[in-house]
């Protein structure tokens, strides 16, 4: 689905396209409404929607979270209605019970938890930054995969909006005899986009699990075991892809925040005049003209841009280290393949922020 939408907004035009647009919209409602008469409450939500699974797992690195005051308290509940509701308040719209409550991933923050409970024993509070992707949450195969995807799609992103990326296009376009507007020649190099990053990774992965097995690095898991286990690739494959979650959330906010930056400049008239009563349609020369009058300078925003980076690269080495460590003894050296692929998409994304973005008027 993620993919899918990247494709209607990046290869059809779907931010340009009034037709386009409503078909993506009524795309939408369809799934929703079709996934609410088969499946109960909001399994589009937690599912399909590729909003709500994008900001569900980048919810792993927030600050704050839901959870019970006293978990005894809720060990001790029969009636679970932070679960089922009650005769005021919806049942979890999720199907999550707050006593078992680990992660962010498929919670809504819709507070139907919080005001259900007879206890008031739910509440917000604040956490260590990222502590669930680095501790918490569990690995799961398909949700590997998604996040491994997460991060080619916001890589993919970011190139299609170099300058040197429509030329690319139509050089493709004319060797496959594609016709615009090169949707053949989109999806190929989406596809491709797709797939480059997911054999690195497993390359890595496969490379770390060698190194591991020649130094007799073995599981934790099972350790009172008689069979010594070791560590398998699947294994390092769903634990260790969560450091590419900080990868690609510090490269979207900075990527970002270059559009909040140059494109702010009409926000007090879109507070001011949200309905855009008796406003003329800029021209074209006043449109280029509002990317230069920028929030803040441009050194600064690229200081900004660059502290972000950095401290998304701190992230995912603190992920790494810990996740390693819930699997594996003694490493040392041998997790060098895994710092050089963080490394490699961290610069590629730091490479990506200094070229200059073309913007989508």
């Amino acid at each position: 689905m993620l993919i899918a939408l990247t494709w209607l907004e990046l290869g059809v035009g779907v931010t340009s396209n009034p037709y386009i647009t409503a078909l993506l919209a009524l795309l939408m409602i369809v799934l929703a409404t079709v996934s609410l008469a088969l499946f109960k409450n909001k399994a589009f939500c937690r599912y399909f929607c590729p909003v709500g699974r994008t900001v569900g797992f980048y919810s792993q690195l927030a600050p704050i979270e839901l959870r019970p005051i006293d978990p005894l308290l809720c060990s001790q509940c029969v009636t679970l209605e932070c679960y089922n509701g009650n005769e005021a308040i919806d049942a979890c719209p999720t199907q999550l019970v707050m006593g078992t409550l680990t992660q962010n991933t498929y919670c809504t923050s819709c507070g139907n938890c919080l005001q259900s409970c007879p206890e008031q024993n739910v509440s917000w509070r604040l956490r260590p930054q990222s502590h669930e992707a680095i501790q918490s949450a569990r690995p799961h195969w398909d949700e590997a995969w998604f996040m491994l995807g997460l991060m080619a799609l916001t890589s993919f992103h970011g190139l299609t909006m170099m300058p040197f990326w429509q030329t690319w296009i139509e050089q493709l376009a004319q060797i496959v005899g594609d016709a615009e507007p090169y949707l053949l020649s989109f999806s190929f190099t989406l596809v491709i986009s797709l797939i480059v990053p997911v054999i690195f990774y497993s390359l890595t992965v496969v490379s770390t699990h060698k190194l591991l097995e020649k130094g007799q690095v073995i599981k934790r898991i099972n350790k009172n075991s008689a069979k010594e286990n070791r560590v398998e690739k699947k294994a390092l494959f769903t634990g260790l892809v969560f450091m590419t979650l900080p990868l690609a959330f510090a490269y979207h906010i900075a990527h970002n925040l270059n559009h909040l930056v140059r494109e702010g400049t009409g926000l007090q008239t879109l507070l001011l005049n949200p309905l855009g009563t008796d406003t003329q349609a800029l021209t074209m020369m006043e449109k280029h003209e509002r990317h230069f009058d920028m929030l803040i300078s441009q050194d600064a925003l690229f200081i900004v841009q660059g502290l972000l980076m950095l401290f998304g690269f701190w992230i995912a080495v603190k992920v790494l280290r810990y996740r390693v460590r819930s699997l594996l003894t003694d490493t040392g050296w041998r997790l060098l393949p895994l710092y050089f692929f963080i490394m490699t998409i961290n610069g590629f994304h730091l490479w990506l922020m200094m070229q200059p973005m073309i913007m989508r008027i």
